[in-house]
């Protein structure tokens, strides 16, 4: 099923124009790496695509119902709020609930007197086994486990930039999606939890479409390599060692079309040389036989000598029997064709060199 669909997508940046009518279709199961040269326009596509920048021209369609997710390089988080806070604030109806009963827990903690607000926990509590809450919340604390956050009530202006990277990411994680987009994901996680996340990935069902410089990483988990190249985007199958190999046949493939390009360029470049020197230039091929008017020798006569009379004679007009034999055709060269022309003035064409 196809999840979106770009259409003739172009963005540029003042003078610099960074996409330049690019398609691309992102479909169910896809899971697809972007890569290009540093400064392309990879993070810009990414953003376009997530719904964060709009597109100068064309046409980005994201079909009803799909959901996505987007991860960008330094997430823009609110500082006041904790981990678990962060993660809970969700439009998803299991994290909203999730949310609601941490709240109301902490408040009762504060006014463990307060009725209201111990008849409030009942409820939430059991809305939370009704619609198994608790694995949602045991999934969201396990998944900031894994990514190295085991303080889950710290504020967030409290962290350094790669734990409020890896809080960003867990909720990205945690909260369901039909397409997940990542830029740099493996920024400031060790080579333990980049394992973790390439097996998590791997496991879900939802299609994916990340930037990331991590090679391996993206070896291990991408089932497709598009790549952005002057403004285009070429997509190839499989994983990055195949694009590597598919890449080397395509650039194999221009190579010796461009070369042939030249060598008929350097073909057609001689002839015209050749042209214009013909043009300049008579060539007079001498008479053959066939062009000097030769009986056939009859008996009693030479057939030697007839041709030695014909050839000797021409320049005069000679006459044998009643047959006249006329002056010889000269046959002329001009301009890249060759004439049969009598003295006497008439032309037609022979031959086209």
């Amino acid at each position: 099923m196809n999840l979106v669909t770009l259409e003739g997508v172009g963005k540029q940046f003042s003078e610099r124009k960074l996409l330049d009518g690019v398609d691309l279709l992102i479909n169910e199961g896809d899971r697809i790496g972007l890569i290009g040269i540093n400064g392309s326009g990879k993070t810009t596509l990414l953003r376009i695509i997530a719904g964060e920048e709009p597109a100068d021209s064309g046409s980005v369609t994201v079909w009803g119902g799909v959901t996505i997710r987007y991860l960008s390089q330094q997430p823009d988080l609110d500082g006041s709020l904790t981990v678990l806070d962060h993660l809970f604030h969700s439009d998803e109806p299991a994290m909203r609930l999730l949310h609601d009963f941490e709240e109301a827990s902490l408040r009762l903690q504060e006014r463990p007197d307060d009725a209201v607000l111990q008849q409030r926990l009942i409820e939430l509590t059991a809305e939370m086994d009704r619609t198994h809450g608790w694995e949602a919340e045991a999934q969201a604390k396990t998944i900031l486990t894994r990514l190295g956050i085991t303080e889950f009530d710290a504020r967030l202006d409290q962290l350094s930039g790669g734990q409020r990277k890896r809080v960003a990411l867990a909720r990205v994680l945690i909260n369901p999606s039909d397409l997940l987009i990542f830029d740099e994901p493996t920024n400031h996680i060790d080579a333990e939890t980049i394992a973790w996340l390439e097996d998590y990935l791997l496991g879900m069902s939802g299609a994916l479409l990340m930037v990331t410089h991590d090679r391996y990483f993206l070896d291990r988990v991408v089932n497709r390599i598009v790549e952005l190249d002057r403004r285009k985007l070429i997509s190839y199958p499989g994983n990055y060692s195949k694009y590597l190999e598919l890449r080397t046949a395509r650039h194999e493939q221009l190579a010796a079309a461009e070369a042939a390009r030249q060598n008929r360029l350097r073909q057609e470049l001689e002839w015209l040389r050749r042209g214009a020197q013909a043009r300049s230039t008579r060539v007079v091929i001498p008479p053959t036989k066939s062009r000097v008017g030769i009986q056939p020798a009859t008996p009693g006569h030479n057939a030697g000598q007839a041709a030695a009379t014909a050839i000797k004679g021409s320049n005069t007009s000679q006459s044998r029997g009643g047959t006249s034999i006329g002056k010889p055709r000269r046959r002329l060269i001009t301009s890249g064709r060759v004439t049969s022309k009598a003295n006497h003035g008439d032309q037609r064409n022979i031959v086209r060199v």
